[in-house]
């Protein structure tokens, strides 16, 4: 029942997440102008990046220690304790890196832009969905965060109504994440009964230590996601990042269809092992993707003058390419930690995305110095090439495992 009410409730809270940036998209592109769009796209793209420093990898690595066995009251207190203390540290550690992002790119002329970008990361760090995953009360999540994005989706219509109201599509998207993490806590302290228990220092070490590779994934996987408007932004201009981010958002769209089944399958996988229910589900979300991904070609260049306008129709290119990248990326995701983690092989789910992440550097470098042109498209190639990648190094372990216990059977 639990899988169930999760799949619902992270799906119409995904539904909401992406249609109602959808409706902002068409408003926000004809009055911010391309370049002001590319702007916030830049500077949204920069607080995700640094969102998964502060989160290092808890999502997972947390929600695994709570669904092995069942945790009581007293020791989830304790791991809400070690995680704040952990992200703050974090938190504090990833201010000098945004110091240098800010003093090296197109940042640096729009300091009270960045200030909020700031405020952004602070609250963003303090987010506490491992607990809602560990405790399969993800549809609880679900329901805050629908709240405040149609709240946001107001405000945005009441406010921005300029090229100059960049700023404050940014502020209202602090104060939306504000009243979301608020409430997530309120909830978990009023409705859970969960407060932060303290515990020595040393568990948070201990913390760091058995959490870094799941922090090395995340941020290979961000690395190869987001680092590409970052990249735009900071080599090239914010036109290729508005092109770029017209077809990312869509390719986030359609990962967002699927990833309500994948993020509750990770603790039901890791609980049940039910390969069979596993297998028929991949083989669904495989043929569902490739027919959304067939009809993204014929009406692609329809959806991106709807949704953005005909300014960005020039990103129908990249879009073919990040759609490619997309059925790649949905089954590299299923192949995952739902596939992998059951049978204790998670540290390849891991090194597949930290892999990714160090081709995806390599071919910017490649791209620098070789002189090829910085463009949207360019990027998603490299984008395409990593989630490749990824899907196929974690499918040949997965397949690996199983012929060598298939093979041990065989033998007994």
């Amino acid at each position: 029942m639990s899988l169930k009410k999760n799949i619902i409730g992270l799906g119409v809270a995904q539904l909401f997440n992406y249609l109602l940036p959808f409706i902002q998209y068409p408003y926000l592109t004809r009055v911010l102008g391309t370049e002001s769009f590319g702007l916030i796209m830049y500077a949204c793209s920069i607080i995700v990046m640094m969102q998964v420093i502060t989160d290092y990898g808890l999502e997972v690595y947390l929600t695994k220690k709570i669904t092995d066995e069942k945790k009581s009251a007293e020791v989830l207190g304790q791991y809400l304790f070690e995680s704040l203390v952990l992200k703050l540290l974090l938190l504090v550690l990833s201010l000098p890196l945004f110091f240098f992002i800010y003093i090296n790119t197109i940042l640096f002329n729009y300091p009270t832009l960045s200030l909020f970008i700031v405020f952004t990361m602070i609250v963003n760090a303090l987010n506490p969905l491992w607990l809602y995953q560990g405790l399969e009360k993800t549809y609880i999540y679900a329901k805050t965060v629908i709240t405040f994005k149609i709240t946001t989706l107001f405000f945005v219509f009441l406010l921005v109504k300029n090229e100059n109201d960049y700023l404050l599509y940014l502020i209202v998207f602090f104060f939306s994440s504000f009243f979301t993490i608020l409430t997530l806590y309120i909830i978990i302290f009023l409705e859970l009964k969960i407060t932060p228990i303290r515990v020595a220092f040393s568990n948070v070490i201990s913390l760091i230590i058995s959490g870094f590779e799941y922090f090395i994934s995340r941020a290979g996987a961000t690395l190869y996601i987001t680092g590409c408007s970052v990249f735009l932004g900071s080599f090239s201009d914010l036109h290729q990042v508005a092109l770029y981010s017209s077809a990312e958002k869509l390719y986030i769209a359609g990962c967002g269809i699927f990833s309500p089944i994948i993020t509750a399958f990770i603790p039901y996988m890791n609980r049940t092992k039910d390969y069979n229910l596993f297998y028929k589900v991949s083989i669904l979300i495989f043929l569902i993707s490739f027919i959304g991904v067939f009809m993204g070609f014929i009406f692609g260049e329809d959806i991106l003058n709807i949704t953005f306008g005909e300014d960005l129709i020039l990103a129908k290119d990249t879009l073919n390419v990040l759609l490619i990248a997309l059925s790649f990326s949905i089954m590299g995701m299923m192949f995952g930690y739902p596939a992998l983690m059951p049978i204790g092989l998670v540290k390849y789910a891991n090194l597949s995305v930290l892999l990714s992440g160090c081709i995806q550097v390599g071919l910017f470098l490649i791209i620098i110095l070789f002189g090829i042109s910085i463009t949207s498209f360019n990027i998603a190639i490299t984008f395409l090439i990593s989630t490749m990648f990824t899907f196929f190094y974690r499918f040949f372990f997965f397949v690996k495992y199983n012929l060598k216990a298939r093979n041990e059977v065989l033998v007994k």
